[in-house]
């Protein structure tokens, strides 16, 4: 099984929940993507280092916040197309934030130039990300600028294939 798939796996069954946590200087992550609590950075402790830090912060709680109005819509519309597009743009920000998680945790062990780069593409492509689930959900709102990803492209950055997201489509609708 597929990460996404995985992913959509875990999600079912849940309600539309804030998975993003900011309180100072301190961001959490609680994603039912994984098993184990919460993971924690304290954004001041490499603030000073690593800027990119606070914008990443500002960028998690973003996609945290259209994650979850992206969920209570799917949940609560008729309208297939929308439900679709709702679905795979949900998925794609829950492992945007799963994959977060990842760099911070890389960044607590060895904050390099690399995790840096990682960080910064990351912010690239999730901003994008955001603009593209409000995009989902209000056509012709999202005030994409031109040097904004495609969804295609955030979909080549985060490693899944048309495949892939169909079968976590197929998992999300399995009772």
């Amino acid at each position: 099984m597929n990460i996404l798939a995985t992913i959509a796996t875990k999600l079912k069954g849940h309600d539309c929940e804030k998975m993003v946590k900011r309180i100072g200087n301190e961001i959490s992550l609680t994603l039912p993507t994984v098993d184990v609590g919460t993971a924690k950075i304290n954004t001041g402790l490499f603030s000073n280092k690593i800027i990119e830090l606070v914008r990443a912060s500002t960028i998690a709680t973003a996609l945290d916040n259209s994650q979850y109005l992206i969920c209570k819509i799917k949940n609560s519309t008729d309208d297939t197309d929308l439900k679709i597009n709702c679905e795979k743009i949900y998925l794609q920000i829950v492992l945007a934030l799963t994959q977060l998680e990842s760099i911070f945790e890389s960044i607590k062990i060895d904050p390099s130039p690399e995790m840096r780069k990682e960080l910064s593409d990351w912010i690239k492509y999730c901003s994008s990300l955001n603009k593209h689930a409000i995009e989902a959900v209000s056509p012709g709102t999202s005030g994409k600028g031109p040097e904004d990803y495609e969804v295609s492209d955030i979909m080549i950055y985060q490693k899944i294939t048309d495949e892939e997201m169909n079968e976590a489509l197929k998992e999300l609708e399995k009772d």
